[in-house]
């Protein structure tokens, strides 16, 4: 079981009881609400109510008899398994492994606890990011901020979150030797519920700053917002230089220190600029944020709101009061961009958006042909490329502040990485094929899901369709599609994957994505028999 990754679900028979009862407890809420809701009186639901159920119940019926099967033996209810379990516990810390989630590690407690405290400066050379709080106690620091929380930002807190993050590490197992990469969970935190809704208004900055940018590069050529959410502007890019063959260069870096180094002051500034930039001028002056965690510019809302001065104060206090805890000892993060808590990512693709913005922006003032050479340039999160401009490097320290370093990837500018593709020069033209760096670990990979595990059928060969439907976009050469996949089908056939079912869910992925596969220019039926 171990083996399979820590989402593999032991299979079980379904509780017809059970799913009926759901489904009741489901119906009575709805005609709850609809009754509130309309002024109805629940009487008026009955008909409608007992139909349901009664289709319910010729449901159950029906697929008693499909799934008629013995009753499996459960793994994790035998004795000697719990005990074996419990004694990994006691010597152990099961981890996931970065990069490779579905993994399980095994890690020594001691060796696991002294690499967390060598990292907090507990031990050895003490630390530059975090500092130990002694002035106040835990109990103190929660309290404050639960009235904070209360006072400030008018969030009341919830019994179970009034506590402190802790910090863990995930062992780098790709690495030699092998490293560990520290997050803060802050899953329940008293400062979780104003994080959630940070995060939300930042997700609408985003947006608003993208579409202003995108608009600008139409009418000028000059792309000053160079974020990505995910590989397909790159591939649109690609394909369309390959068309012209006009195929050059293409090089990639990544930003080593982006989450450690950044001064506190330095973020909130960068910020605060960014928020000033996404309200100027706008109608609608606040943000809502609904109790889905849905953000929506507006002028008043029976939701949380924020105004531009109550946003900037909100990311202040999450930046300045970060702190998390480890038994009764507390820690601080004073310096770098908060790692595990929600809004991080946004931060980091925002404050660095803003170096990016300032360094187009003053550029094409002086030298409008030198700002459209970084038409092609595209950063995701940390992970930066750009195409056919090999002045870039020279001009690294001219757009990013002096904290941050951005090392290049590729050593030559003919071939390179980024993200799950490879890129490849060839007659003037991009050449690219899946990439997955996951395929030079030194470990086996646990990539997709066990049909013996407690998923439905129809979800297990939807992940094989989803990934192949990956693969062909991120493809060019048919050749190259085809090992991939073949690598994919031998995976899932392990896994429990049928042939008669993979053909089935191969060809009405086929029929439902044909524009994709028709620059392979190969029948439905060829790629099928190809693939299989």
């Amino acid at each position: 079981m171990i083996t399979k990754g820590p989402k593999y679900r032991e299979p079980t028979n379904i509780s017809w009881d059970k799913a009926k009862s759901s489904i009741l407890d489901g119906l009575n809420e709805t005609v709850e609400h609809l009754s509130n809701k309309y002024g109805i009186d629940k009487v008026q639901f009955s008909e409608w109510k007992n139909e349901i159920l009664a289709s319910i119940d010729y449901q159950i019926n029906k697929y008693k008899k499909k799934f008629n099967h013995q009753k499996p033996k459960s793994i994790l209810n035998d004795i000697t398994v719990k005990e074996a379990l419990e004694n990994l516990q006691h010597n152990f810390v099961v981890a996931p492994v970065d990069k490779a989630a579905n993994n399980v590690s095994f890690i020594c407690k001691r060796f696991y606890a002294t690499t967390l405290l060598k990292e907090l400066g507990m031990i050895g050379l003490p630390s530059n990011t975090y500092r130990l709080v002694n002035s106040r106690d835990k109990s103190n620091i929660i309290n404050s901020t639960v009235h904070d929380m209360t006072q400030q930002f008018s969030l009341s807190i919830p019994e179970t979150m009034k506590t402190l993050p802790t910090p863990y590490w995930m062992p780098k197992m790709h690495k030699s030797p092998i490293g560990a990469r520290f997050i803060i969970a802050s899953k329940k935190c008293a400062v979780k519920p104003l994080s959630k809704n940070i995060t939300a208004a930042f997700k609408l900055l985003y947006k608003s700053v993208e579409k202003y940018h995108r608009k600008s590069k139409n009418y000028s050529g000059i792309n000053s917002f160079w974020v990505i959410q995910n590989n397909k502007p790159v591939i649109d890019t690609l394909n369309k230089l390959s068309n012209r063959k006009a195929a050059k260069s293409v090089s990639t870096y990544d930003f080593s220190t982006l989450y450690t180094n950044i001064p506190h002051d330095k973020l909130i500034k960068t910020l605060s600029s960014v928020i000033d930039f996404a309200f100027k001028g706008r109608t609608q002056g606040k943000i809502s944020i609904t109790s889905y965690g849905i953000a929506n510019w507006c002028n008043s809302s029976k939701y949380f709101v924020f105004d531009i001065k109550s946003l900037k104060k909100a990311v202040e206090y999450v930046i300045n009061n970060c702190y998390f805890a480890i038994g009764n000892q507390v820690f601080q993060q004073i310096i770098g961009i908060p790692m595990g808590s929600d809004p991080a990512p946004f931060f980091a693709n925002l404050f660095l958006f803003y170096y990016e913005w300032q360094y187009i922006n003053n550029l094409k003032k002086e030298n409008v042909v030198s700002a459209r050479k970084f038409c092609y340039t595209f950063r995701f999160i940390d992970d930066l490329i750009t195409i056919n401009n090999t002045n870039f490097e020279i001009n690294i320290r001219n757009i990013y502040p002096a904290e941050l370093e951005l090392k290049k990837e590729n050593q030559n500018d003919n071939n390179a990485h980024f993200l799950d593709l490879n890129i490849e020069i060839s007659n003037s033209k991009f050449i690219t094929k899946l990439y997955d760096k996951r395929d030079n670990f030194n470990f086996n990979i646990i990539r997709m899901p066990y049909k013996s595990s407690n998923i439905p059928k129809k979800m297990f060969y939807s992940a094989m369709s989803a990934e192949i439907l990956r693969i062909c976009k991120a493809t060019t050469s048919f050749k190259d599609f085809l090992e991939s996949t073949n690598i994919l089908i031998t995976r899932i056939k392990k896994q429990g994957g049928l042939i008669n079912h993979m053909k089935n869910a191969i060809s009405k992925l086929l029929n439902s994505h044909e524009e994709c596969f028709l620059k392979f220019g190969k029948s439905n039926d060829y790629i099928v028999k190809q693939v299989l």
